[in-house]
């Protein structure tokens, strides 16, 4: 067993059914992710353009 925080932060690749959350502005737990990793999550990209945008500038890849 890990704690969250070592779950986003050391994970290559992260299986999410939900979007990553972002909070009034903020990247939420779109900043918890590692740089250069993988989400694969429901996201709906065309719904949800700030968030694709949170997740390209931490240079994460993704498949909705």
């Amino acid at each position: 067993m890990v704690d969250k925080d070592a779950i986003w932060n050391e994970s290559n690749i992260l299986l999410k059914v939900r979007a990553p959350t972002m909070k009034n502005g903020e990247n939420g737990e779109v900043d918890l992710l590692k740089a250069d990793s993988t989400l694969i999550s429901f996201m709906y990209p065309a719904q949800n353009k700030p968030l694709v945008d949170a997740l390209a500038s931490r240079r994460v890849t993704s498949f909705a």
